[in-house]
């Protein structure tokens, strides 16, 4: 199973990863609704089923924070074995047309602890191990969400040129 360890440290000094101020943008693939999320690969599932979001106020500002986070000491109840997209992060899927990409969010701080090349091999590592597996349909089901404006400073590292 294809994971990024960012250090549990710098995940709590951010915190920016299982809050989202506008849903569902940024937000997990599978919380984003029912409709989509049953045609979605099993990859976007935690063990406990689909995450769900639940409103919150953090300093003033509406927040909704992901169901499977515990808000006490701000470790995921599903690690390691919460959503692709969650284990992934700071590389995100993202689209140009109709062409599936694979960039990095360079708003994440562990983004600058590896090299380019390093985050580069992992989404070599994800297409093979991963987006080559998923039928035509999931890969459509995907490619609404992902877009490039929920990342406006993406870094571009691969395509995956395989299909939709």
């Amino acid at each position: 199973m294809i994971r990024i360890d960012v250090p549990h440290a710098l995940c709590n000094e951010c915190r920016q990863c299982c809050h989202f101020v506008a849903p569902p943008f940024l937000t997990p693939y599978a919380s984003r609704g029912l409709e989509e999320a049953t045609a979605l690969s099993e990859d976007f599932r935690s063990r406990s089923g689909l995450p769900t979001l639940s409103p919150d106020v953090k300093n003033e500002i509406p927040v909704w924070t992901c169901s499977i986070l515990n808000g006490s000491d701000y470790v995921c109840r599903d690690w390691p074995d919460h959503p692709l997209d969650c284990r992934i992060y700071p590389l995100v899927f993202y689209s140009e047309g109709n062409s599936s990409k694979i960039g990095l969010d360079p708003s994440c701080p562990y983004s600058n602890r590896q090299p380019l090349t390093w985050f580069g091999e992992k989404a070599r590592q994800i297409r093979e191990e991963v987006w080559s597996g998923w039928t035509d349909e999931q890969k459509r089901t995907l490619l609404p969400f992902f877009r490039t404006d929920a990342f406006p400073d993406l870094i571009p590292l691969l395509s995956l040129s395989d299909g939709p």
